[in-house]
This record gives structure tokens, sequence and C-alpha cells, in this order.
């Protein structure tokens, strides 16, 4: 396999995506690469998204609580649906 470099304008949109909070997935899809190879990239240069915010819980908490699926909640803190349910679920399990 040949070993595709990253380009200047590459690595700006991942920090620009990583600063509005769009999830390692979804950019990966824009420059067509694999998801780990861009999450690698973004962690190798401090590029990711925060940890979860006092805000950000609170509003997920406060969504989930008006019935709203992990998606929508997803969406709104700027989060996957996975990474919503995998918070949900340590804070069930009192892994927080």
């Amino acid at each position: 396999m040949k070993r595709r470099y990253w380009t200047y304008e590459e690595s700006q949109l991942l920090r620009r995506n990583q600063n509005k909070r769009v999830p390692i997935a979804v950019s990966a899809k824009q420059l067509e690469r694999s998801v780990r190879a861009v999450a690698s990239y973004a962690s190798d240069r401090g590029f990711l998204q925060p940890k979860w915010t006092r805000e950000d819980t609170r509003k997920a908490l406060e969504m989930q609580a008006n019935g709203h699926t992990s998606r929508e909640i997803g969406l709104a803190v700027g989060k996957p649906a996975a990474t919503v349910r995998k918070m949900f679920w340590r804070r069930r399990h009192g892994k927080v």
C-alpha cells in the first residue's frame, strides 16, 4: 500500500472541523481517509475534539429526559450518536 501524505489543505480542513466539533467519521469521509488514519493524525497534532463539558453533559441529560434520541442529542452537542450512548452507559454503570 502506497503511503498518502497529508496536504496542508487536508490538515486545515481537519483542524477547522475539529474546532467546529465535527465528528472524526465525518472528517474521514470528507478527506477520503480511514477513521483510524484521521483520528491518529488529529491526535498527533492536538486537533481532537474536547472531552465532554459540563454544559454538554447537562444538555444531553436534559434532552434524554425529554425523550430525544441519541442521534438528536449528538447533533445538538456535536458528537456522534455512539459517543452519546457510551456516555449514558458509563453514567448508568457508575463509570464516570
